[in-house]
């Protein structure tokens, strides 16, 4: 079996920890995600990914995981166009472990940004996991109370 990477574990504490330590009010004990509605992706690969394939619409609390990660980006964000090859290659690094393959999910949601602005991103950078639009910031603003490293669809 291959040795995870050194770059994964910094990954893992970048994105798990340290804006879990950050963040001057974390979620309390027992509290849950906010309710938030995503269209499934067209993509049918996308679908069994999540393992949403029998809806059209799911919650975060639905995809078949342990943990969610959700990757929080605008097109027009210059760290988030830096940031993004590195969080392809967390996504990779996942996928080729079989001890979290299917553990650890990612999303990413589109803050602010179209359906244009969401697929060139997306084309722009190769990313390989479901990024969903969030026009209207109706996804983004529920979750600016949360700490983005680890949010689960379970009660923490």
């Amino acid at each position: 079996m291959k040795k995870p990477s050194l770059t994964f574990f910094y990954f893992l504490i970048i994105f798990l920890i340290v804006p879990t330590i950050a963040h001057a009010n974390p979620p309390a004990e027992g509290s849950t995600l906010p309710d938030i509605t995503l269209s499934v992706p067209q993509d049918v690969q996308q679908q069994q990914y999540l393992g949403v394939t029998d809806k059209t619409v799911f919650i975060i609390p639905q995809i078949k995981s342990e943990i969610v990660i959700i990757e929080i980006f605008s097109m027009y964000c210059p760290h988030c166009q830096r940031e993004a090859p590195t969080i392809n290659k967390l996504y990779q690094e996942i996928e080729d472990n079989p001890a979290l393959k299917g553990k650890i999910k990612l999303i990413g949601i589109g803050a602010g940004n179209s359906d244009y602005e969401v697929a060139h991103f997306r084309k722009t950078y190769n990313i390989p996991f479901p990024f969903h639009l969030d026009n209207r910031h109706t996804h983004f603003f529920p979750l600016s109370s949360w700490s983005f490293g680890s949010i689960q669809g379970q009660r923490l």
